[in-house]
């Protein structure tokens, strides 16, 4: 338990190199596909909550209601 406090994760075993090293070297491409997808759900999300807000009741409001609700089941596995 003490080494999983420190990071000390070992070696690799397909790799043979520290497991650190390769988080490290994984980090920016994690990062970076963190921050586009945030940006993206950002970029989508606020004006289509506005314009729904806009347009409540209407068949715009509708429609996207009812496909957000399709999206949401299903499972996020699929999406990736």
């Amino acid at each position: 338990m003490w080494n999983y406090i420190r990071f000390d994760f070992g070696t690799s075993w397909f790799r043979s190199i520290s497991v650190m090293d390769l988080v490290v070297e994984k980090m920016p491409v994690s990062i970076t596909l963190g921050l586009w997808s945030t940006l993206i759900a950002y970029v989508i999300s606020i004006p289509l909550g506005i314009r729904k807000a806009v347009r409540d009741g209407s068949r715009f409001d509708t429609w996207t209601s009812g496909v957000i609700i399709m999206a949401y089941a299903i499972p996020a596995f699929l999406f990736a």
